[in-house]
């Protein structure tokens, strides 16, 4: 059985902050997972594809791409209120990467 599953971020609720970096191309993370990221903008900053998860623990996590900008990851984001390491290392337990592709904030 898988251990998250794809939201839609518009449902989203809470308070979230950058928790991580992916270091994975965002077109390989669609493509192995299976996540469809949104395209949108956001203010000022250029075009951005968000996805969201929940895992079966009930976490959720917010992805975000900066189309423009980089091709060399994404930033992950997680509950403002539990550790960043914490939820860092259970995303990608979830997700089956190594936590070396996860860069800690």
């Amino acid at each position: 059985m898988r251990e998250w599953w794809q939201k839609d971020e518009t449902q989203l609720d809470g308070a979230f902050k950058e928790i991580a970096f992916i270091r994975m191309p965002p077109a390989e993370f669609a493509d192995r997972f299976k996540i469809a990221f949104t395209q949108g903008e956001h203010g000022k900053r250029e075009m951005l594809s968000y996805a969201a998860v929940e895992l079966r623990s009930g976490a959720l996590y917010f992805l975000q791409h900066e189309t423009k900008l980089s091709d060399q990851g994404l930033w992950l984001y997680g509950s403002a209120e539990r550790d960043a390491q914490l939820q860092s290392d259970e995303f990608a337990k979830a997700f089956g990467i190594d936590p070396s592709d996860v860069a800690v904030l």
